[in-house]
């Protein structure tokens, strides 16, 4: 599949400055073209809006256009590579196996930053993994991004008070003394959401979890105490 054209656009908008700040804010050493996430998503919307009326588009289709990005040493192609997915969600849904299967061999393994991490993990990855139990499967990855999605997959039931609290418990359980920055801000913060609505559930379990990092902690609590 032919991404020159959408390269072309994101690069009309190239910010040299923008692009330095992004790579040192995101310590990556991909190449990044300093789009701002509004003219990013435009660009990539606005490609697959001509793809769409040019293939009879569907999950397969999305996958090798992900794939073509994904494949990019380019921070602003993978972030384009994950909002393909978000706009796509919706055919992905209809093929939730396949495109589960295609994320965690393909997207998965190079994930690198919170910001690819976070989007994959809140707004695509909820809606493929078949039951939450499956989120399990990822706690004991060498990847820190792959354990913070097990955190982060129930994000959408959290906020409307679906989420399966008992597998959630589990992932947290099993992270609790993980030494890694980002695994327990993931902690905290998905504690403090859940809190947003369940403060009494938030407030027991933080209090029966005397391990629980100080950081994770005060992530949880911040709006409840």
């Amino acid at each position: 599949m032919d991404i020159q054209p959408l390269i072309d656009a994101m690069e009309s908008g190239q910010d040299f400055e923008r692009a330095a700040q992004i790579k040192r804010y995101m310590k990556t050493e991909m190449d990044t073209i300093g789009l701002t996430m509004a003219e990013l998503r435009s660009a990539t919307k606005n490609f697959v809006k001509t793809l769409r009326q040019q293939h009879d588009w569907n999950a397969e289709l999305s996958r090798q256009l992900v794939s073509e990005l994904w494949s990019q040493f380019n921070w602003t192609m993978r972030q384009s590579a994950i909002e393909v997915l978000v706009y796509d969600i919706a055919y992905h849904k209809k093929d939730a196996a396949a495109s589960l299967k295609y994320c965690e061999e393909v997207i998965l393994p190079k994930l690198d930053g919170w910001a690819l991490t976070d989007v994959l993990a809140t707004k695509v990855l909820p809606f493929l993994v078949p039951n939450p139990q499956h989120l399990l499967n990822w706690l004991n990855d060498d990847s820190f991004w792959i354990r913070r999605c097990s955190l982060l997959a129930q994000f959408p039931q959290i906020r409307k008070m679906q989420a399966d609290l008992e597998v959630h418990q589990q992932c947290v359980d099993h992270l609790i003394d993980d030494k890694e920055w980002f695994i327990q801000k993931a902690i905290g913060w998905s504690l403090r959401t859940i809190g947003y609505k369940q403060p009494e559930w938030v407030l027991s379990f933080v209090e029966d979890r005397p391990n629980m990092s100080k950081f994770a902690k005060k992530e949880a609590l911040r709006r409840i105490i």
